[in-house]
């Protein structure tokens, strides 16, 4: 019988301890949900909410958030993909923001190079100068590219004091102020997802290269490069992708043929008042930025996008 009793004692005690373990797992549970709920009740009312507004404006529903769907509701989106205008204004979107990451990856990876490899102490320097543009407003950066590429801007004032031109170059109001202005601004966003991978690469490698006889070149090319596409990707992305939305830069500093597809939104809400076909392209650049994502992902793998593996 004390035998039995024993294990009885055993038994209970094994039973509150399994009790307890489920309640201070349930109690964690619950602490988590407490803590993420207002975040996501912000997240539903301020995003989601909205977004799904203006996604049933696009189908015509005003005044119900239900969408009824019949031929005639898809009337926006079929105008917005068969016009050749509009046609035009996505091609230009992409070409432009295409370009913006291009002039942007070119920039940015020695200077992300270099800081990776400067001394602690100088980069604690450096880094700072490629912080500072977020301090500034998007505004007044834009407004001073329009000064310093303007006709009797410092640029022209110099080329034609030097000699090496007769009269002003059109710098600004075109194409070539619209990329400087988007580089400028979008720099400091491809120069710190790659400083950050660059930044990880271990110094072996590049050691173990150079003593098997590889040259600088090589051991960039083979080793460096490689190991910092992870950076390089991530980066171009998000430039990318923050690029297409953009609307200050191009309409101060574009001209009519560097209309982006935002600034065709705002033309159709503060113009034209068509508030269902400002939806209707808002949610076709939306489509087209999250297909963007997920083919870029897919062909770079998670574990490439962001430099860390998945279980």
């Amino acid at each position: 019988m004390g035998g039995r009793g024993h294990g009885d004692r055993l038994e209970i005690v094994n039973t509150d301890g399994r009790w307890r373990l489920r309640w201070l797992y349930a109690r964690e549970q619950a602490f988590f949900f407490l803590l993420v709920t207002p975040a996501l009740v912000l997240i539903a009312v301020f995003l989601v909410y909205p977004l799904w507004r203006m996604f049933a404006l696009s189908f015509g529903s005003a005044e119900s958030v239900a969408i009824d769907f019949d031929f005639e509701t898809f009337d926006q989106y079929r105008r917005a993909i068969s016009t050749r205008i509009y046609q035009n204004v996505f091609l230009t979107t992409f070409w432009i923001s295409f370009l913006t990451t291009l002039g942007c990856l070119v920039a940015a990876y020695p200077v992300a190079y270099l800081l990776a490899s400067v001394s602690e102490r100088t980069r604690t320097i450096l880094i700072p100068l490629i912080v500072v543009p977020f301090w500034t407003s998007l505004l007044v950066r834009t407004f001073a590219w329009r000064i310093i590429l303007g006709r009797n801007g410092p640029i022209n004032d110099t080329l034609e004091w030097l000699g090496l031109i007769d009269q002003p170059l059109s710098l600004v109001f075109n194409r070539t102020g619209t990329l400087v202005g988007m580089i400028h601004i979008m720099l400091p966003f491809m120069v710190l997802p790659i400083y950050a991978v660059m930044r990880g690469i271990p110094r072996e490698y590049l050691q173990a290269a150079e003593n098997l006889g590889a040259g600088p070149f090589n051991t960039w090319w083979r080793v460096y490069l490689p190991l910092s596409l992870p950076g390089v990707g991530a980066g171009a992305l998000l430039v990318f992708i923050l690029s297409i939305g953009f609307f200050i830069t191009p309409a101060m500093l574009g001209g009519a043929r560097d209309r982006m597809i935002s600034n065709m939104i705002e033309i159709q809400i503060n113009q034209v008042n068509n508030w269902e076909f400002a939806s209707a392209l808002a949610f076709l650049l939306l489509a087209a930025t999250l297909l963007l994502y997920f083919v870029y992902a897919r062909l770079m793998s998670f574990e490439k996008l962001y430099g860390e593996q998945r279980g």
